[in-house]
């Protein structure tokens, strides 16, 4: 079912849709059920923006919904064939302290340096962490 961003909610994206009597209902769509960046929810969807979910569970009267189920994309699927040492033309979407996240196929890559967001940066893959659904990356070149 498609379903419509009204608002939000700490880490949640407040989705309005017709449910299946017709009538107009509301339900909650996690950050991580986006894809796996760990970043606030507004910076992945806006308001007003359309999203292909399903209902995952009710739970004391609030819809929770998702994605995940309806595109069945894994870690692995959305690494599309990348392994270690391959190289990857990526952008920092978050500044951290001792460097940026980069987004690659809507998998966070950690790489260290003096990183602003935006950057569209050359990285090799060091190192795929399955377990924490990340990558590790080192810079090879900024492009200006």
């Amino acid at each position: 079912m498609l379903v419509k961003v009204v608002d939000f909610l700490e880490e949640y994206a407040i989705c309005n849709y017709t449910d299946e009597d017709g009538y107009n209902a509301y339900g909650y769509l996690h950050t991580l059920e986006i894809d796996d960046m760990k970043l606030p929810v507004q910076e992945k969807v806006k308001i007003g923006d359309e999203i292909d979910a399903e209902i995952m569970y009710v739970c004391r009267g609030d819809t929770m919904l998702t994605v995940n189920s309806c595109n069945e994309k894994t870690f692995e699927e959305r690494l599309n064939g990348l392994n270690k040492f391959d190289s990857v033309v990526c952008c920092i979407v978050k500044e951290t302290k001792n460097g940026g996240i980069a987004n690659i196929n809507g998998v966070p890559g950690y790489v260290s340096g003096n990183l602003n967001i935006g950057t569209q940066i050359l990285a090799s893959i060091s190192k795929i962490l399955t377990d924490k659904h990340m990558l590790l990356l080192n810079l090879e070149s900024v492009f200006y």
